[in-house]
């Protein structure tokens, strides 16, 4: 992969990763469980620094970061917050949404570290895999699965 080719693919990633964490901070004023709050507000954090070291990467390719999210996630938002409003914050519902959307993450995660990247590039992408993965342990274990 040349340098427009492994950016593109990264962009992909940090444009979802910014639908992650809008979603995070919106959880964070309709949830009333004072742990779950916390909760997403670390992940809000958490995929914020997964933003930032993508970013840095793709400038060192010579190719603009994605600033924001997707058009899909905003409109996925909407209906989000609709629906948490119509279950009034039900945590077993945010977080049956937040587990949809993570397994989107993760797929686009996979994908990436399938292609043919830089072995550091991949190291790093890994990380980012495994520590999405630890956070939904954390929102099964503060609103478990029905």
């Amino acid at each position: 992969m040349n340098n427009q080719d492994i950016a593109k693919c990264l962009n992909r990633i940090v444009a979802f990763l910014h639908d992650s964490q809008s979603c995070y901070k919106d959880h964070i004023g309709h949830v009333k469980n004072p742990e779950l709050k916390q909760l997403f507000n670390q992940l809000n954090f958490s995929r914020e620094k997964m933003v930032k070291e993508l970013s840095e990467e793709i400038i060192a390719l010579g190719a603009e970061p994605e600033k924001s999210g997707t058009a899909l996630g905003q409109a996925h938002r909407v209906y989000e917050n609709i629906k948490t409003k119509l279950t009034n914050g039900d945590p077993l519902v945010i977080a049956k949404e937040i587990r949809r959307g993570e397994s989107i993450l993760i797929q686009y995660y996979q994908e990436a570290i399938s292609e043919d990247l830089p072995q550091p590039l991949k190291n790093k992408l890994l990380e980012h895999l495994e520590i999405i993965g630890s956070d939904l342990k954390a929102v099964d274990k503060l609103a478990p699965q029905s």
